[in-house]
């Protein structure tokens, strides 16, 4: 009873068919069983999912392993009903993509060194062709922003001080170079240049007179005539107010003499004698006073000097010395010291005594 019910169970299961209609890529599991046995590989559940049959065929394979390992034969109806509705779940499930998508634990083989090993199916990826960017043409001409052109440096005008300088070392080149190498070419242009340095002396010293024919202030002929008429013409007038200059300062200051004496100071004898006259002819005082002691043959009444010209800072003077004194102020105006002339004298009281100092000319 028990064989006829197990028989039936099984006709009512195999009933829908045979197993190729079950599993409708049962044919492609047999071709990779048999390929399979000779290399099968280390982690089965490894496999690639690819395109086409063989990705669902391993689904039904690991399935298929399970159930054939329970002895349906063995049930009752009811545990055999049960075992074929499980089934149809699990091959529904495999057969969804997103449970496919699900699976634990893939490997791939080709994706790493380390995982790659022997296995020489594995090629590496193909570099993707890059297309080179077409090169943009150049901006005609017209369209191009004209670009500003740099500034130059602006150079600063040369001075005349110095273009002078560098035309005199031009000429000074041209003239050692005619000295030390007398070649007829560097004589020739050394006389050249001298020739130019010449005209332009003539321009300036032209241009000079004509500008002090305009300008009276600047000629010294106004003051001082150059002729030969003028200038003596010019002198009497000249010593005709230093005359009067002197006799005016004769009469409020005298005129001090020191002096050696005639055997040590030649020159000392003559100057006493110019004094002497002018004494006499101006009436002007004359304060004799000998440095040494020694005796003047015009001034007999000369004073030895007994520190004196120290205290009005003159014992360093040679002899002959002439100074003029004030005696009311003690003002002491040197005019100078070796034999001076009558001339010379009348000039000297002129200058001190009349004429400012830097009015002179």
């Amino acid at each position: 009873m028990k064989s006829s019910r197990t028989q039936r169970t099984q006709k009512q299961i195999f009933a829908c068919g045979s197993l190729e209609k079950i599993f409708p890529s049962y044919a492609d599991e047999q071709r990779i069983n048999s390929a399979e046995q000779h290399s099968r590989p280390l982690y089965p559940l490894a496999r690639v999912e690819g395109s086409g049959g063989p990705s669902k065929v391993l689904r039904y394979r690991y399935l298929s392993t399970i159930f054939s390992r329970i002895p349906i034969m063995a049930l009752s109806g009811g545990q055999a009903a049960l075992w074929a509705g499980l089934l149809l779940l699990c091959v529904l499930l495999l057969a969804h993509p997103k449970t496919a998508q699900a699976e634990a634990f893939r490997i791939n083989k080709c994706e790493t060194r380390a995982t790659t090993g022997w296995n020489f199916y594995c090629r590496d990826p193909e570099p993707e062709e890059v297309e080179d960017p077409e090169p943009v043409p150049p901006p005609p001409p017209q369209e191009m922003a004209e670009q500003p052109k740099p500034e130059e440096p602006r150079q600063e005008p040369i001075s005349a001080t110095e273009q002078m300088m560098a035309f005199r070392a031009h000429v000074d080149e041209l003239k050692h170079r005619a000295v030390l190498d007398p070649t007829p070419e560097n004589v020739l242009a050394y006389m050249e240049v001298n020739k130019l340095v010449a005209d332009r002396a003539g321009d300036f010293a032209e241009q000079w007179q004509r500008v002090l024919f305009e300008t009276p202030h600047l000629n010294a002929n106004v003051d001082s005539p150059l002729a030969a008429a003028g200038i003596s013409v010019f002198q009497d007038q000249m010593k005709a107010a230093r005359e009067a200059t002197f006799v005016k300062v004769a009469q409020t200051s005298g005129i001090l003499f020191i002096f050696e004496g005639d055997g040590r100071c030649g020159i000392c004898r003559v100057q006493g004698e110019i004094l002497a006259q002018m004494e006499e002819h101006f009436g002007v005082s004359i304060l004799a006073v000998s440095k040494d002691g020694g005796p003047n043959a015009f001034f007999s009444n000369a004073y030895a000097d007994n520190g004196r010209l120290a205290e009005l800072g003159l014992a360093e003077f040679p002899a002959p010395t002439l100074a003029l004194i004030d005696p009311k102020t003690n003002e002491v105006s040197v005019m100078g010291s070796g034999l001076i002339t009558a001339d010379q004298i009348l000039q000297r009281v002129h200058l001190i005594t009349e004429i400012p100092p830097g009015e002179q000319y």
